[in-house]
């Protein structure tokens, strides 16, 4: 008889299937594999075989789903908690130790109850005064009258008081409009504070640095690290910055404002970034062969839809799209027999 278990969930996570231990593992080394983002077309069709191999398999993969959507569901702003999990692990020197650290921590998350690690980190993301989900995007006008849009997957806190009107972006995106009042208001994302001078602006959290874009006004840049004022940054510009320093002024992206009309606008634009930016917007994991990564395409594309436009991609490119579940999404060259 195989060796298996049956743990109680841990709070609010679903309750693991009564499944062999290698199944467990098996299904998370498939995890960490389409995580890598490069997949190979061989490798997706042995995944296909094993999901269909045998009930348990469909069982694990079925829970891994489960557990990533209601990570999701909890309101905070994690497009793909489990690939963020994998960050969360101590870095090792050897690459193949890494990743079975990595195996090991996540089937003892998602199988052996082990699942606060995942969701720790993200705490106070998740307890925002004001955030949004995947795909979701909301408007709100605070009590000074600025209005506040979040983006898709984003979280802020709002802490107003007597002195100054104090915003923390803790994920995502916003664009800020501000309002009539003369407290001063701060932005807060961590890198560093913006002083905005009646204005109105996008703020977006990259991975290593944040990125300013202003429409209209001026707006201050602060980096942590630095003491004192270290940009203006006038309409017409968009400037990237970390606790460090601050890029070189670039010129304002025509579409840095598409977002806030539920638009996104590709111009000549390679499509693995496409990709990467429209994956935003939906669960799961999105990604594209390396072969077409280099296509490009220009267009105006929905965001509230975005299995409406990968669907409509062969139409526009040599490319076809397989949907290997419905939170796995690959982009391959088009087929000869097609």
């Amino acid at each position: 008889m195989s060796e298996s278990w049956s743990t109680d969930a841990e709070q609010g996570l679903p309750a693991p299937p009564d499944i062999p231990k290698e199944i467990a593992r098996q299904a998370v080394e498939w995890l960490v594999e389409w995580q890598s983002g490069d997949m190979a077309a061989d490798r997706q069709e042995a995944f296909r075989r094993w999901h269909e191999a045998n009930p348990d398999h469909r069982s694990a993969w079925r829970h891994i789903e489960q557990v990533n959507q209601h990570l999701r569901d909890l309101g905070g702003p994690q497009r793909a908690p489990l690939a963020r999990a994998t960050l969360l692990t101590p870095p090792l020197s050897s690459r193949a130790r890494k990743r079975r650290q990595v195996v090991q921590s996540l089937v003892a998350a998602l199988f052996l109850g082990g699942g606060a690690w995942i969701t720790r980190d993200a705490w106070p993301e998740w307890r925002a005064d004001l955030r949004t989900a995947v795909g979701e995007r909301a408007t709100h006008r605070l009590d000074d009258g600025t209005e506040l849009t979040l983006n898709t997957d984003s979280a802020v806190d709002v802490r107003f008081n007597d002195q100054e009107r104090r915003l923390r972006l803790l994920a995502g995106e916003i664009m800020v409009t501000t309002g009539q009042d003369t407290r001063p208001l701060v932005i807060d994302t961590g890198q560093g504070e913006l002083h905005p001078l009646g204005t109105r602006f996008n703020v977006r959290i990259l991975e290593n640095a944040v990125r300013l874009s202003v429409l209209e006004g001026v707006v201050a840049i602060r980096p942590r690290g630095q003491g004192r004022e270290a940009a203006r940054v006038p309409a017409g510009q968009q400037r990237r910055f970390n606790a460090f320093g601050v890029a070189p002024a670039a010129p304002l992206d025509d579409n840095a404002a598409a977002w806030t009309h539920g638009m996104l606008v590709a111009s000549n634009q390679r499509l693995a970034d496409f990709l990467a930016e429209l994956g935003r917007y939906r669960n799961g994991t999105l990604s594209c062969d390396p072969a077409v990564a280099d296509l490009r395409l220009s267009g105006t594309y929905p965001l509230a839809d975005s299995d409406r436009v990968l669907t409509a991609l062969p139409g526009i490119l040599p490319v076809e799209v397989r949907f290997l579940t419905r939170y796995w999404v690959r982009i391959l060259p088009k087929s000869s027999s097609g």
